[in-house]
């Protein structure tokens, strides 16, 4: 009987009965996991789902291990992912920049999607990275590692932060 008060649920003590620990844990990761999916698919930030798309679990995870030991790549990985970012598009929104459009062709708005997948002025770079020269947000996520994207980000030194600038002349 204490049981069930310290449950709070006397139909819980029915569907724990006679089950280990381990599997109550597994339960549990399972039933997380599957509210995480549902609420994924119905709320979540509109951009981000759209570039990560399916392979968000992944993706996250990837990010979570490969990047969490570098501050900076780990941070331009999620900026990347949100969109909340120093390009352009996001800093005409914010107030921060009289124009949305790209700095380094002039052809489009520069949103994330045009940046990593579009911009014709960094293709070579993106060959090199991607091995395709244009490619959607998707494919890029999709396809590639996310330190693979990180790296790309870094090498066109884009999203470089002024202050992180080296401003002694000195190369």
């Amino acid at each position: 009987m204490s049981q069930q008060r310290s449950l709070g649920h006397p139909q819980l003590m029915d569907l724990f009965k006679g089950k280990s620990t381990k599997n109550l844990n597994q339960f549990i990761d399972d039933k997380v996991t599957r509210l995480n999916q549902e609420t994924w698919l119905t709320d979540g930030p509109r951009h981000t789902k759209n570039t990560l798309g399916q392979k968000h679990a992944k993706i996250i995870k990837n990010l979570n291990t490969t990047l969490s030991n570098n501050r900076q790549d780990y941070r331009t990985a999620v900026h990347l992912i949100t969109g909340h970012c120093g390009l352009n598009k996001h800093l005409h929104n914010i107030g921060k920049s009289n124009t949305s459009a790209c700095p380094m062709c002039g052809d489009e708005e520069e949103t994330v999607s045009h940046f990593l997948g579009q911009c014709p002025a960094i293709t070579q770079i993106r060959g090199q990275y991607f091995q395709d020269y244009y490619l959607s947000v998707n494919d890029i996520f999709d396809n590639q590692h996310i330190t693979t994207i990180v790296n790309f980000a870094n090498r066109t030194k884009r999203l470089i932060v002024p202050e992180e600038l080296d401003q002694t002349g000195v190369t």
